[in-house]
């Protein structure tokens, strides 16, 4: 999970660091928010308690 919590912050930070936001980072950043996103919710189906993916 940690793996796919920093993927996500440095999407972030590559995406909002510039003056301007392209398409291909912007796409990047979706599909890292969108897999960690699912990481969560799988989790909290199969395990209210548990923090791990």
């Amino acid at each position: 999970m940690i793996e796919q919590i920093d993927e996500y912050l440095d999407d972030t930070f590559m995406l909002f660091s510039s003056y301007g936001i392209n398409a291909q980072d912007l796409q990047k950043w979706r599909k890292s928010g969108n897999r960690l996103f699912r990481c969560f919710t799988n989790v909290s189906r199969a395990n209210p308690v548990s923090l791990s993916c």
